[in-house]
């Protein structure tokens, strides 16, 4: 077995973020058979970190490739901003998603991207 190094995130790595966000998007677990879309998750909860915050991005990879991803906003309510044009379909709804090590938090839905609670 390889030892996984840490390292920047490249342009070049985004489908494997949405390909390891779908993989644990449901509180770690495959979320494959959940979406018809599989990009969805990685759209709200990776891909804009990769493509908005490029430099806090990291991900680790070994020789067989990218196994994970650590991603992080400077500022977040620029980050909310981001997130802001995004409306959650009702299929996010019913996934509890993994977003920190021992804090699980449900996906909300809501039509007016101004209802999502702020704070975090």
């Amino acid at each position: 077995m390889s030892q996984a190094s840490i390292r920047p995130y490249r342009d070049s790595d985004l489908d494997d973020l949405y390909r390891i966000c779908l993989q644990t998007g449901d509180s770690g677990e495959d979320a494959t058979s959940k979406f018809e879309d599989p990009r969805i998750l990685g759209d709200v909860f990776a891909a804009p970190y990769g493509l908005f915050e490029p430099s806090l991005a990291f991900v680790a990879e070994d020789e067989t490739g990218v196994g994970g991803y650590i991603v992080r906003a400077l500022d977040t309510r620029a980050a909310d901003l981001i997130h802001a044009p995004l409306t959650v379909p009702d299929e996010l709804a019913r996934v509890s998603v993994w977003r920190a090590p021992a804090r699980r938090q449900s996906v909300q839905t809501t039509t007016n991207p101004t209802e999502f609670p702020k704070g975090r």
